[in-house]
């Protein structure tokens, strides 16, 4: 790969191969504009709930960088007590209280760093999936700051929760639902019959959940070269990778803007 401080604004990469046989060299031209956004600040928080506490997440911070276009992540746990929780889990109710922790860590330890995003991580199998507070939509669950989210650590045949870490955070960076089959259509996925998932309006790849072009993974180590075929990380399915339409949903949030105002 190119060094990094190359990847700025219009670039050109020129190829020159040399046929065996003796004749001219080939040439070819590709030129790109690349463009700066910042590391993401991802703090996380558990939330115990009847005496039960989540184990701490494993590669949460892996899968953040390997599905987001940001050059780096800083993954971390908020110097802030655990949240307990009882009775029922709502949404608006639980996404309020982590806002609010939120805003209390930024008011009251104003030499620590703000955190971009806020994850609450529930006992495994108490809730089913997370939820997330968007921007971008007002009749979801909670005061709609983006700032927070929340999820469980069940186990799954994917990557369990870490999947529903990093699909959730990037509803609050503008991604919406890729469409997706049921459970009873495809056996990779896990949609429920009936269920409205408020599909992406502008998902433009009709019918289907898959990436539509070949995914690489640069930080598994080999790196990874995932198939068209993949399921995209906002569709209701296992094993995602990221479509070109997610990526510039994200690459387009306000909160990774270079220079970007902690008070967004």
């Amino acid at each position: 790969l190119p060094p990094p401080d190359w990847m700025v604004d219009d670039i050109t990469f020129e190829l020159e191969a040399a046929p065996q046989d003796g004749s001219a060299p080939v040439r070819a031209a590709l030129t790109k504009n690349f463009a700066r956004r910042k590391p993401l600040r991802v703090a996380y928080l558990p939330i115990e709930y009847d005496g039960l506490r989540p184990p701490d997440p494993v590669d949460a911070a892996y899968w953040l960088l390997r599905m987001y276009p940001v050059p780096g992540i800083d993954y971390y746990r908020l110097p802030m007590p655990d949240l307990k929780w009882e009775g029922d889990v709502g949404k608006s109710e639980l996404l309020r209280k982590l806002l609010y922790t939120y805003w209390f860590f930024a008011q009251y330890q104003p030499s620590e760093p703000r955190p971009d995003q806020l994850f609450g991580w529930l006992p495994r199998e108490l809730y089913n999936g997370g939820a997330s507070d968007p921007f971008w939509c007002p009749n979801c669950a909670g005061p709609h700051s983006s700032r927070v989210a929340f999820g469980g650590l069940r186990p799954e045949q994917d990557i369990g929760g870490p999947r529903i870490l990093v699909h959730e955070i990037a509803h609050n960076l503008g991604a919406q639902h890729a469409w997706s089959p049921t459970q009873q259509e495809d056996g990779g996925c896990f949609k429920a019959p009936g269920a409205d998932i408020q599909v992406d309006p502008a998902w433009p790849y009709s019918q289907t959940p898959f990436i539509q072009e070949v995914g690489i993974d640069l930080y598994s180590n080999p790196p990874v070269i995932h198939p068209p075929s993949v399921y995209d990380m906002m569709a209701y399915c296992t094993r995602p990778c990221v479509s070109p339409h997610t990526y510039r949903r994200i690459f387009d949030s306000p909160f990774l803007q270079p220079h970007v105002s902690e008070l967004l």
